[in-house]
């Protein structure tokens, strides 16, 4: 596959000057913005997300818009399947994907995932894939996480990585919702296992069973079966 990218050296963030490139630009997917450093990285529920300078994979992809908005959930699962892929080429094994948005080796934290969209009335115009993925960088004195060269002890051609990246992550978005839920649960974090969330305020304890075609992740807690929201509940690692 051709890889149509762009770097920029430094930016606050690659979704966010993404979004400014596609205003100016007429782009079309596949595309990818990447950068050595972000000034105001974030993930979900607008947590900051930080990386060492020049030592990881910040990254933002222009994806096709889905047609039904009930296919939402399917690019959080591309992008979290071409990270895991990714991943295990390069003989990274054990990575699992952590509903909703995060890849997790044990518990720690290796890639984070966050999917924005552009609408036009109630149209999605565009999707962008903002794609934080640890390479490098060998300490991290404020968050439980790791990267490629922490678990193997090598260190990695960043270009490399970003190119396979590149290639596994639009092969899944070319994927029915249907194949890419039954592959996204075959590599679930905390299957079958029993975990600490928190909805409302409120602790409880539930076990993990799957996720749905919805995005949401269903558990069995001692009331029943229940569905949990993203924006609604913290997985407690």
């Amino acid at each position: 596959m051709e890889h149509r990218l762009i770097h920029i050296a430094e930016v606050e963030s690659t979704n966010q000057k993404l979004r400014e490139l596609i205003r100016s630009d007429s782009l079309t997917p596949p595309f990818c913005l990447l950068t050595d450093y972000q000034t105001a990285g974030r993930g979900q529920r607008r947590r900051s997300w930080e990386s060492e300078e020049g030592s990881n994979i910040l990254a933002s992809f222009l994806a096709k818009p889905v047609l039904d908005m009930r296919d939402l959930p399917s690019l959080n699962m591309a992008a979290s399947l071409a990270v895991h892929s990714c991943l295990a080429h390069f003989g990274i094994e054990g990575v699992r994907i952590k509903w909703p948005n995060d890849l997790l080796q044990q518990r720690s934290k290796i890639a984070g995932i966050l999917v924005e969209n552009i609408l036009e009335g109630k149209t999605i115009k565009h999707s962008i894939i903002g794609i934080g993925l640890n390479v490098n960088q060998k300490y991290f004195p404020r968050f439980s996480a790791c990267s490629m060269r922490t678990l193997s002890g090598a260190e990695y051609n960043r270009e490399e990585v970003l190119n396979k990246l590149y290639d596994d992550l639009y092969y899944f978005l070319s994927l029915s919702p249907v194949s890419l839920l039954q592959k996204a649960n075959a590599v679930l974090f905390g299957l079958n296992q029993e975990e600490r969330f928190v909805e409302e305020g409120q602790e409880f304890r539930a076990k993990v069973l799957k996720m749905n075609n919805k995005g949401n992740l269903v558990v069995q807690t001692n009331h029943g079966i229940k569905e949990l929201e993203h924006h609604q509940t913290k997985w407690m690692i």
